[in-house]
């Protein structure tokens, strides 16, 4: 099974969560993303108010992954791949999106120059929501002039949440392509493939 999408991502911000017009500022995009991630992340961290202050930090952490790599409702409606029973959802931007603690938590390097892509794998049950399950992933990723992009796909699991992700280098104006392994824990091998164009500062 194949899929291909063609996206581009730019330094103002693809996962804001009210999906407002681009001011055309790269820097007031993202404060103002910042401001409503972060008003998001303060109401999330005083409702939840059981377990130990690194679990906290954790699920805050994870949290704030999950806003900032696309995988709002809307974002995931977008990009995503059905394999069998299963559902794919992938993006990929650059990492200087992140917030700090973020990136220092899951040891994930900030840059203008580094770009991550990430995975979530979820399998469909009828009359409940998709859970998530784990997967073998491998992804392929070459620019157009056939240079590889080395990367190490890494599982990040979080109470009920799984995640993949890798990260690697980027020049301004470069379009990549990905193609992804994909086979989830019980299911069928797929192959998820797309192309983005990444811009830095």
């Amino acid at each position: 099974m194949r899929h291909t999408a063609v996206t581009t991502a730019c330094m103002s911000c693809p996962t804001c969560w009210a999906r407002s017009p681009c001011t055309g500022s790269a820097a007031a995009d993202r404060r103002r993303c910042w401001r409503r991630a972060n008003n998001r992340l303060h109401s999330f961290h005083k409702h939840n108010n059981g377990g130990s202050p690194m679990s906290h930090a954790t699920r805050i952490a994870a949290l704030a992954l999950f806003l900032l790599i696309g995988l709002t409702p809307a974002a995931m409606a977008e990009k995503f791949q059905e394999i069998g029973d299963f559902v794919v959802h992938y993006n990929a931007l650059g990492t200087d999106f992140l917030a700090p603690e973020t990136a220092r938590a899951y040891g994930i390097q900030r840059s203008g120059n580094r770009a991550m892509v990430t995975f979530s794998v979820l399998k469909r049950h009828a009359g409940v929501p998709n859970q998530p399950v784990k997967a073998q992933i491998s992804v392929r990723a070459v620019n157009l002039s056939q240079q590889v992009k080395p990367m190490t796909v890494r599982e990040i699991v979080d109470q009920d949440s799984i995640y993949y992700i890798a990260d690697f280098r980027i020049v301004d104006g470069e379009t990549v392509d990905f193609t992804a392994d994909v086979v989830p824990e019980g299911g069928p091998r797929g192959t998820v493939s797309f192309r983005q164009q990444f811009f830095v500062n």
